[in-house]
């Protein structure tokens, strides 16, 4: 069982990630909109964020990732069934994202 894990999320408007180790998603595509910014706290163990739980549900349609290790998107929540894996950056994307795992 992974020791539990916190978040530090935040939502501003950028169309950049100056962060290290983290994923921002965008609102809209090619990185426009309101920005949402997470990273696991412990990088060694991860963390499953709800993205519904942010407000952000169904809201991300671009993304950029900084950290050398694959974030995992999810249309459940809980992190739950098939996800897609965010490496680098992407300026569209329609997946219905409601969680996202993160390291």
């Amino acid at each position: 069982m992974a020791a539990p894990a916190s978040v530090d999320a935040s939502v501003t408007s950028s169309g950049t990630c100056e962060f290290l180790r983290a994923l921002c998603l965008f609102e809209g595509t090619s990185y426009t909109g309101d920005r949402f910014t997470v990273s696991a706290l412990d990088p060694a163990v991860g963390v499953c964020v709800d993205l519904v739980e942010h407000g952000w549900d169904e809201r991300a349609h671009s993304w950029i990732n900084t950290n050398s290790r694959a974030a995992e998107l999810y249309m459940n929540d809980d992190c739950i069934g098939r996800p897609i894996l965010l490496t680098g950056s992407n300026p569209s994307f329609s997946f219905p994202a409601r969680s996202v795992f993160v390291y």
